[in-house]
């Protein structure tokens, strides 16, 4: 793809425009299968184009950047489940049976 050597060679702005509306709304459409919000939908993809901003000059080497990019939102999405489980975790709101693994009852 003529825009993604152009990114990655030339560091080029309008490059990365071009590539940024060509994919956000496919991008959207696939992030929103995995996430229920938009506004977090967006983030996510916010954050793709933000790391292939970031990597850009390794871009030369994807041989397939549909599937390169795909698979970078499809990675974010599974951060956000990881930090969003971690984040909501609480020790105190777990209900708890100390009983249930012994044969001994309160009685």
């Amino acid at each position: 793809m003529c825009l993604v050597s152009s990114l990655a060679h030339s560091d080029s702005q309008i490059a990365f425009k071009s590539l940024y509306i060509s994919y956000f709304g496919r991008l959207m459409r696939f992030v929103s299968i995995y996430v229920e919000s938009t506004v977090v939908a967006e983030e996510i993809v916010s954050d793709t184009f933000l790391g292939i901003w970031e990597n850009r000059k390794s871009l030369s080497e994807v041989s397939n950047f549909d599937a390169y990019i795909f698979s970078i939102a499809r990675n974010k999405c599974i951060s956000y489940y990881r930090s969003k489980q971690i984040s909501t975790l609480n020790i105190d709101e777990i209900a708890t049976d100390l009983f249930f693994y012994t044969e001994t009852t309160p009685e």
